[in-house]
């Protein structure tokens, strides 16, 4: 079995099924889900936030294509960011950070994507 199957080079929870070993063990552990690295992995953050649901603390929201953690804003990238806001709603008291590559966006350029995107 391959011990590292995370695209990270740290695996201890990068995966689901090692996930589900660890919060089996501590029951009053959190966790936090940063959506580029969920897709990077391979992971709907979408589905990740649905099966953990009160078990996520904390949530780091950026968007990416999948191959790279790029920090990338809302708009830009596999996340689909209103069915996960949707989601997370639903998943009551989840801190949200939007994190963001400071060379690629400044933060009027991000904040106005992200409400352009909101807004629909």
């Amino acid at each position: 079995e391959v011990l590292n199957d995370s695209a990270f080079a740290f695996n201890l929870g990068s995966k689901s099924r090692w996930l589900d070993l660890i919060l089996s063990r501590v029951p009053e552990l959190g966790v936090t889900l940063d959506t580029g690295h969920s897709n990077v992995n391979g992971e709907d953050p979408v589905r990740f936030l649905r099966r953990y649901g009160r078990r996520v603390s904390h949530v780091h929201l950026n968007n990416n294509h999948g191959r790279a953690d790029e920090h990338n804003v809302l708009g830009d990238g596999i996340l689909n960011v209103r069915k996960f806001l949707k989601t997370a709603r639903e998943v009551n008291g989840i801190c949200v950070n939007l994190e963001l590559n400071p060379q690629k966006y400044s933060p009027k350029h991000a904040l106005s994507e992200a409400r352009s995107l909101l807004r629909g």
